[in-house]
């Protein structure tokens, strides 16, 4: 199944009339599916988007639930950054995809070697967002070039 984007919900909420069938399979529930807890009649029905999302709250119980994306699995070697686990930082920035010499910039070597858990990092960056995003900024226009 495609992932929905803000295109695909903004069309199936459009205010034109539409039938709550089609309306179902824009949003990215399976025509088969949705036959078994609706009948063809109701599906068939035309309305426009603020009738359907009436529908959808009326009725999100018997929605199939089999919209969304399939999760992927982890790649190999995955390794969650805000695990409550002992790292240092500069393990965790590494973690979350930040290269080397990008780290070395930004943050001294005590910082980088200091112990922290996975809420104390979230800290960290929250602490650090002004650097970061420059840092994020400074990359993008490098690339731009």
């Amino acid at each position: 199944m495609k992932q929905l984007s803000i295109i695909d919900v903004l069309d199936a909420f459009s205010d034109e009339p539409i039938s709550i069938g089609d309306r179902l399979v824009i949003l990215g529930f399976k025509k088969d599916e949705t036959a078994k807890a609706f009948s063809k009649s109701l599906l068939e029905a035309k309305v426009y988007g603020s009738s359907f999302l009436k529908f959808l709250q009326d009725n999100a119980a018997k929605l199939p639930d089999t919209i969304g994306v399939p999760p992927q699995p982890l790649p190999d070697g995955f390794a969650n950054p805000y695990d409550s686990g002992p790292k240092t930082i500069g393990q965790r920035l590494t973690e979350i995809g930040m290269a080397e010499n990008d780290k070395s910039e930004m943050f001294d070597r005590d910082t980088l070697n200091l112990s922290v858990g996975g809420e104390e990092f979230t800290e960290f960056l929250v602490r650090n967002q002004k650097k970061l995003l420059g840092k994020i900024e400074q990359m993008a226009m490098k690339e731009g070039q």
